[in-house]
């Protein structure tokens, strides 16, 4: 007995040991003990750790939430696709569906993934704007909006366009540079000078200063013109799919004004019933009497 007491007792391991192989084919048994051991562990009395479980929900959340933007995104992709390789047919009723589908597809991105659609023309600004030189002073990396719109974008000098998009590109810097309090302090700042703009009739004397910084450089966009008959009709910022579907939507319009016009052309007119109102309040024309030689002049 005190030999038993003084040996070393044996230590209890967490986890059972892995049996040994019996083979070299064996490799069932190892998957078995494996499992065996994981139940083991879970099915011990040692409370698990509620930071994994944690990581273990957050996992199976992200994974099921990335599949479903992907598939939006795929599906939005190839309605586009469509649309686009249909253009030519205005009179497949499949096309007008799939463009009917692909603009609401793409309405429905504005609200649920509005990332998609500034990530799209944010790529396509950049493309746009590395088709020129570097300007002087222009920090390198990408360009800005401002830097594309007086150097790449085909606004011309009307003094209250350039105005207002002179300030909203400044914004659009903002957001893209992450500085979210200056782009809503310059929007403020735009808006009240908007509305005191219209308080003095049109005149941005006071509102130009109410901005807090210089005006404009008018004169960089003397210089821009509209596109010619061979070059691109649309701003370079759309995606080409985005415009053939505006186009189908004015075009779905029109043809509906026009058939309401033709139809109300058809539209014969109003039949007045002898025995009604209208009719009575006509009266009978009055005969006209035969001039003679004896009729009173």
């Amino acid at each position: 007995m005190a030999d038993l007491l003084l040996s070393r007792p044996g230590r209890i391991e967490d986890l059972p040991r892995r049996p040994q192989k019996q083979g070299p084919l064996s490799e069932t048994e190892d998957e078995e003990a494996v499992d065996a051991a994981d139940g083991g562990a879970s099915g011990s009395g040692e409370p698990p750790d509620p930071l994994k479980q944690a990581v273990v929900e957050l996992t199976k959340i992200a994974k099921t939430l990335v599949p479903k933007k992907a598939e939006a995104k795929t599906d939005l992709e190839n309605l586009l696709s469509g649309s686009l390789a249909d253009r030519g047919d205005t009179s497949s009723g499949g096309g007008s569906r799939r463009n009917s589908a692909a603009l609401a597809a793409l309405k429905r991105l504005l609200k649920e993934q509005p990332a998609a659609i500034y990530e799209n023309i944010e790529r396509n600004l950049r493309e746009d704007f590395g088709l020129r030189a570097q300007v002087a002073g222009e920090p390198s990396g990408h360009g800005t909006a401002r830097a594309w719109l007086q150097t790449r974008s085909r606004v011309q000098n009307y003094t209250n366009h350039v105005r207002w998009l002179w300030q909203l590109s400044a914004v659009w810097d903002c957001l893209m540079q992450g500085q979210n309090e200056e782009a809503r302090a310059r929007v403020a700042l735009l808006m009240a000078a908007g509305e005191q703009s219209s308080i003095d009739s049109g005149n941005w004397l006071i509102s130009t200063v109410a901005l807090l910084e210089p005006p404009p450089p008018y004169q960089q966009f003397s210089h821009h013109t509209t596109p010619a008959a061979h070059e691109c009709q649309h701003s370079a910022l759309y995606d080409p799919r985005w415009f053939e579907l505006f186009l189908w939507q004015l075009k779905e319009h029109e043809s509906y004004l026009e058939a309401r016009r033709k139809l109300t052309q058809r539209k014969p007119g109003p039949t007045v019933d002898p025995g009604s109102d209208a009719a009575a309040q006509r009266g009978p024309k009055a005969k006209q009497k035969p001039k003679g030689p004896h009729s009173e002049e």
